[in-house]
């Protein structure tokens, strides 16, 4: 099968959905699927044609011109997409929106009807992204074939704004390779708190910063390690200053995914301070290493964390409750120990990379049938 997978962002862009992609389509590509990933020109130089990871990346100046209401830069980049969808010719089309890309979509689809499976990333309720008729998330909605939210809380979020389209839904979880090597022992010499992800104002570092101020005047040589770039970090940066906190917590970066599981293995919990998501790829990976997390109760985050068993769940925007759990686990080694290991022996059960890919290989092929 021929599939075009669509996506506003890639590597050099990081984040869950370009993670998770970088694990998917190249075993696809392993299962003999021709795959091409069709993206967009952003921040980062980048070419217009190139391999990464073994698959084939399309570029496109896409978004910039849509930011800048520029309408010969739009029509520019129409033509250049309707050309990779000609000379590709996809026999699925695979869309991730995360961005202002779905004009695109709906007029590509227009000029070359394809059948379409669209993944649902996140539960959007807090940005009131409209997803009426009208609309093109709306328009994106009606015109796929079949659409699959990454977590149930994503999905029942998504029926409550349009149950019309409940038949041709479904929950697909993220899945993510195994490491080969067992996790390494928690490190406590010294503790290391981490958290690894977009530095965006979603993610809510703030809140974790104001918890770790906490944390560090009852356990005095934890630190805090960030790993991460996004358009928070200037705030970050002077935050962590303001905050008495220089020294203590290590501002790293955007970090290449191959670096990851170093990281990990250095980080004794795993942070996420989030006011929403839909099923993190971060939370999948600490617990491939067998790291406890303490996490904000949002979106999928309950399916990736089981509270009390892989880790612990706090309310949102509640820095004291965030800050009390984590200092549980570091007055608990064992207990922090024995989480890790659950939440490992849950990753191996229900978010392995083969049984995600098995349900969309699926959906493909649902979806094409469904067209005739």
């Amino acid at each position: 099968m021929r599939i075009l997978q669509w996506l506003n962002s890639y590597f050099p862009d990081t984040g869950g959905i370009q993670t998770f992609c970088a694990d998917l389509l190249p075993e696809l590509q392993h299962r003999g699927h021709d795959v091409l990933l069709l993206t967009a020109h952003t921040r980062h130089e980048a070419p217009d044609i190139e391999v990464v990871g073994g698959l084939e990346v399309r570029r496109v100046d896409s978004v910039k011109p849509l930011l800048r209401r520029d309408p010969g830069g739009i029509l520019r980049a129409q033509q250049q997409v309707g050309r990779v969808i000609r000379e590709f010719e996809p026999d699925i089309v695979h869309i991730h929106p995360c961005g202002p890309e779905l004009p695109y979509v709906a007029r590509a689809l227009a000029k070359r009807p394809t059948p379409t499976v669209m993944t649902l990333h996140n539960n959007y309720d807090d940005l009131a992204i409209d997803l009426g008729e009208g609309s093109f998330f709306g328009r994106a909605l009606d015109t796929a074939g079949r659409v699959a939210a990454v977590s149930d809380d994503a999905r029942r979020w998504l029926l409550t704004e349009r149950p019309d389209i409940e038949q041709k839904t479904c929950t697909i979880h993220n899945g993510i390779p195994d490491r080969v090597e067992p996790p390494d022992p928690l490190p406590w010499n010294p503790p290391v708190l981490g958290f690894i992800g977009r530095v965006e104002p979603q993610k809510r570092l703030d809140v974790l910063l104001a918890a770790f101020a906490t944390v560090v005047a009852r356990h005095e040589r934890v630190r805090l390690r960030i790993a991460g770039d996004g358009s928070d970090m200037a705030s970050i940066r002077s935050l962590t200053s303001s905050l008495g906190l220089d020294g203590r917590v290590d501002l790293v970066g955007m970090v290449a995914p191959d670096q990851v599981p170093r990281l990990l293995d250095a980080t004794t919990v795993f942070v996420m301070s989030s006011d929403y998501e839909g099923l993190p790829i971060a939370l999948l990976e600490a617990a491939r290493h067998a790291r406890p997390t303490v996490a904000t109760d949002v979106g999928g985050t309950r399916e990736a964390v089981i509270d009390g068993a892989t880790g612990v769940l706090v309310e949102r925007d509640e820095p004291a409750a965030l800050a009390d759990a984590i200092v549980g686990l570091l007055d608990d080694p064992d207990r922090a120990t024995e989480l890790g290991h659950n939440a490992r022996r849950h990753f191996v059960e229900s978010f392995g990379l083969a049984a995600c890919a098995d349900r969309y290989e699926q959906l493909y092929a649902d979806t094409v049938e469904a067209r005739g």
